[in-house]
């Protein structure tokens, strides 16, 4: 049997080709943790399940209308950095805890079939407009999960 987010193998059972289960790796990472209830996109964060990297630590997306932060979630349960977008994801704030934050700017290049993403070291980013929008519309947020983002965004700041 395989995960359906991250498509591990992780059962010798038969299953029919519909239907696909969840890995215990996954399972922890399902339901809601990061908020208190779900936002609609606009007056709160609303918090997605993502398709999991099967060897990588567990990710979650927590997004409103103008930023989207790809969280990274320990074996422990704990938040050990986040990836940080605006809404066109143009712009990138990578941050890991005990690591300076790095800027990318990203660029869309390509037509077609060679249509690609590519990223550049030393991009800009506001993140002041992210901590206002944190602090004005991220009330359903937990509070020690707001707590870590803003250390995130506050060490961007300071490397400003």
């Amino acid at each position: 049997m395989r995960c359906k987010y991250c498509g591990t193998r992780f059962s010798t059972d038969a299953t029919v080709a519909p239907f696909r289960a969840i890995c215990p790796k996954c399972v922890r990472l399902v339901a809601p943790r990061f908020v208190l209830k779900q936002g609609d996109g606009e007056t709160g964060f609303r918090e997605v399940m993502i398709g999991q990297n099967a060897k990588d630590p567990g990710r979650k997306l927590l997004e409103t209308r103008s930023y989207h932060f790809t969280i990274f979630v320990d074996e422990q349960e704990q938040i050990f950095g986040f990836d940080l977008t605006d809404r066109d994801e143009d712009h990138l704030l990578r941050w890991r805890r005990g690591r300076p934050p790095v800027f990318y700017g990203i660029a869309n290049v390509g037509k077609g079939y060679h249509n690609r993403n590519e990223v550049y070291v030393n991009g800009s980013f506001s993140p002041a407009a992210v901590a206002a929008e944190l602090e004005s519309h991220g009330q359903n947020i937990r509070s020690e999960v707001r707590a870590v983002l803003l250390e995130g965004i506050n060490a961007g700041q300071a490397n400003e």
